[in-house]
């Protein structure tokens, strides 16, 4: 389960206090809206390293969007999937 959206926030400003964006939670997305452009460029890449792990769920998908003066990044986690089982065949003679 991904942590609420306030903690999150505070996360955040803990990493960088100046123009924190809104945060929103939903499911196993999180939502991060940007208010003006300047933010977003000062920010994004800082806020998208702070959240490439989440209580352990990887970031698996990330989707950048604009408003008029507004700029939303949304980040999918998803648990990390084991890797792939190696099998082996064995030819009889």
């Amino acid at each position: 389960m991904i942590p609420h959206a306030l903690d999150i926030h505070d996360l955040l400003r803990a990493a960088a206090p100046d123009d924190v964006p809104v945060v929103s939670v939903d499911g196993d997305a999180v939502a991060l809206v940007y208010l003006t452009p300047e933010s977003y460029s000062a920010r994004v890449s800082a806020d998208a390293a702070t959240l490439a792990t989440i209580d352990g769920h990887p970031l698996i998908r990330s989707e950048l969007g604009a408003a008029s003066q507004s700029m939303r990044l949304v980040l999918w986690y998803g648990r990390q999937a084991p890797p792939a089982p190696v099998f082996v065949s064995a030819k009889k003679k």
